[in-house]
């Protein structure tokens, strides 16, 4: 979940992770949908050069 929460963060679907809870992803399956595609594709990396970490998204691999 929290990879989920982390690829919703990269693409500007959630502000911060404390907005995820049921209701906002009974609201926007879409985007879960999207974040779960970038999951099964294997296009994020993690963000190790940045201090606060983060993830990368492939758009080319989506």
């Amino acid at each position: 979940m929290e990879l989920i929460v982390a690829i919703l963060l990269a693409l500007g679907s959630l502000t911060s992770p404390e907005e995820f809870n049921s209701d906002w992803e009974a609201q926007n399956p879409e985007a879960i949908e999207q974040a779960q595609q970038i999951i099964d594709n294997d296009a994020y990396k993690y963000d190790d050069e940045s201090e606060d970490g983060g993830v990368i998204i492939d758009d080319v691999n989506i």
